[in-house]
């Protein structure tokens, strides 16, 4: 039983009713499953997911929470730091910018954008918590100085002035939104004329045909485990940004494979360079919940964590089962530029 686990869950879920929030996305993943358009609160489905995930996550995926590209022999962590390092080269970052991170979790790629290139950034959330644990590590990480969060959400951003970022960065946040061009058409009203906007994006590959059932259900199974509205192609994001007014530079799908890369999905599996050596494998992930379960029944943490642990790894699951499928992909990323102004 890890009792650093425990105490972070504890604390967490302290003043929360746990079971209540996973009731309340078991309610969600239905209404996802059996109506069409789906009936969806975003701000409330996305605040209980992070509510009753986040601990778990940060201690799964340690404090960036997003895949990336990975090659063969690299740490998930390697691969990470080198993908937000590809990131802050694609935007042209330095000490020179304030930087904007939409749906920002809990400060992992803005604590490593302030601290390599000194750029300011704020970091916009929605969820109570995961901006409390941030401002806690921006400040035991000394970037206090450079960092800041804002409670907003991504689809209202109207707190934030007009033409005021010299760039924008979104890593698997604006999956969430209910529509994805009001969204970009936010992060493009507060960007700099000029200016650039690096997004990843949950997608569907061009393998996916909506015709095969069986690719509908791994779909839907994404969508409801994710508390996702949508999960669109590389080239609806491309045309989602292009509507808005965006210039797309760049835009596929990095989690392709090439001889000298591993599946995007692989850390989950526990195979390979990962056998039992990540805390997201399912060997782990079963250890954890068989713990907590014993931890729930002798109070040391509340009632419903177990119920919790288990919701996040049926994300991992569904993941792993539309990675293998081949027709999902966590990689979709682009490189957009608004527009100077003539």
């Amino acid at each position: 039983m890890d009792r650093k686990l425990n105490r972070a869950l504890a604390k967490s879920f302290e003043g929360i009713d746990v079971q209540k929030r996973v009731d309340r996305l078991a309610d969600w993943q239905t209404r996802a499953a059996n109506s069409s358009p789906v009936d969806y609160d975003h701000v409330d489905t996305v605040n209980d997911f992070y509510d009753v995930s986040t601990e778990l996550a940060r201690w799964g995926w340690h404090e960036s929470f997003h895949f990336a590209p990975m090659k063969k022999g690299e740490s998930l962590n390697d691969a990470i730091v080198r993908h937000e390092r590809f990131m802050m080269d694609k935007l042209q970052l330095d000490s020179t910018k304030t930087v904007l991170d939409v749906g920002c979790g809990i400060g992992g790629p803005m604590r490593h954008v302030a601290r390599t290139t000194g750029a300011r950034v704020l970091g916009i959330n929605i969820n109570e918590h995961q901006i409390e644990v941030g401002q806690e590590l921006n400040q035991k990480a000394k970037l206090d100085h450079l960092t800041e969060f804002s409670r907003c959400d991504f689809m209202d951003m109207s707190v934030l002035q007009p033409n005021s970022y010299d760039a924008v960065y979104a890593i698997e946040s604006t999956a969430h939104a209910p529509d994805k061009v009001g969204a970009y058409d936010q992060i493009f009203r507060v960007l700099k004329p000029g200016a650039y906007f690096w997004g990843q994006e949950t997608i569907l590959t061009d393998k996916f045909s909506a015709e095969n059932a069986e690719h509908q259900r791994v779909k839907d199974r994404l969508m409801s485990t994710m508390a996702l509205y949508e999960i669109g192609s590389i080239s609806e994001v491309k045309t989602a940004l292009e509507k808005v007014g965006f210039t797309v530079s760049e835009c596929e799908d990095l989690g392709r494979l090439d001889p000298d890369s591993v599946p995007w999905y692989m850390p989950l599996t526990g195979k390979g360079q990962f056998f039992h050596a990540s805390r997201t494998s399912p060997v782990r992930r079963a250890y954890t919940l068989m713990t907590l379960r014993v931890a729930e029944a002798f109070r040391i943490v509340p009632k419903g964590t177990a119920a919790a642990t288990k919701l996040t790894a049926a994300v991992a699951d569904a993941s792993i089962e539309g990675g293998r499928a081949g027709i999902f992909s966590v990689l979709g990323c682009f490189l957009a530029q608004k527009p100077e102004i003539a």
